[in-house]
């Protein structure tokens, strides 16, 4: 049963369901509130706030990446060893109705060629790579439907803010992912 509902963001916000919000620089404010903690914060983000609630036995479902490098998780890797919390990794997208149906395709190999999107109407104020912002997650997602992506042949084009990655899987599938920021819609 959940008895509040507490929210981190860039901007407090307000909504009904919503106990209380915090801005990012208050996550610790937060810590002392909670049993349970969703992170789905950007990226260079996941390894200290996972941290922080390990460190006060507070369980953690964090979005992928869990980090950008092994170097980074290496001082969470010490946390995890004495913690009584769990954690947890996962990718919100793998129940999504359009991953199932390309599930139950990809087995009946009707599936020759996938045009993946992930744009966002923000911008990237943090200067961070379309490859630990966006890209990881798609490539995540191909791992959770068994698709494994030939590395020798990838494309990288960029227009504007836009960055395409074209590819073909071991499987002969033409993929495309197309992501960036500063878009008309998400």
């Amino acid at each position: 049963t959940i008895s509040n509902l507490y929210v981190v963001d860039s901007n407090p916000i307000q909504h009904q369901g919503v106990s209380k919000s915090f801005t990012i620089e208050e996550f610790d404010h937060v810590l002392d509130l909670i049993d349970v903690a969703i992170i789905a914060s950007p990226n260079q983000f996941h390894v200290s706030q996972t941290k922080q609630c390990l460190e006060q036995n507070i369980h953690v479902l964090v979005e992928k990446p869990l980090a950008q490098s092994m170097a980074e998780l290496q001082p969470l890797l010490e946390v995890i060893q004495t913690t009584s919390a769990y954690l947890q990794v996962g990718y919100l997208l793998n129940s999504h109705p359009a991953i199932t149906f390309l599930e139950q395709h990809l087995s009946i190999d009707e599936i020759l060629s996938i045009d993946y999107w992930r744009t966002t109407t923000r911008s990237n104020h943090l200067s961070t790579h379309p490859v630990d912002a966006f890209l990881v997650h798609a490539l995540a997602l191909f791992g959770h439907l068994g698709i494994t992506i030939r590395e020798n042949d990838i494309e990288h084009h960029v227009e504007g803010t836009l960055h395409s990655f074209s590819f073909t899987s071991t499987q002969n599938i033409s993929i495309k992912c197309n992501m960036g920021w500063n878009a008309k819609e998400e």
